[in-house]
């Protein structure tokens, strides 16, 4: 998983979209990948994250869509969004 995140980073995209991002690994690659990401972002025009980790869209992202078995239950203001995931 390393070697393609290295190798789909290096790329320029107009829209990038990513399941989970990075999985389990050791905090120094992570720290090292969050930066890489980062700059992917900013040369990038749309990124779009398929993620259960608050702590990540939150980050990474300015709008949120909650999806239920394929159904929008919720999108736009990313605490709205969460409003309505945690009743779920």
């Amino acid at each position: 998983s390393r070697l393609s995140f290295a190798v789909i980073t290096s790329l320029d995209a107009n829209i990038i979209i990513m399941d989970e991002l990075i999985g389990v690994s050791d905090s120094k690659f992570i720290e090292k990948a969050n930066k890489r990401l980062t700059e992917f972002m900013d040369r990038s025009n749309i990124l779009v994250i398929a993620s259960h980790s608050e702590y990540l869209i939150r980050s990474l992202c300015n709008k949120a869509l909650l999806l239920d078995h394929g159904i929008i239950k919720a999108y736009g203001d990313i605490d709205k969004v969460f409003l309505e995931y945690k009743k779920l």
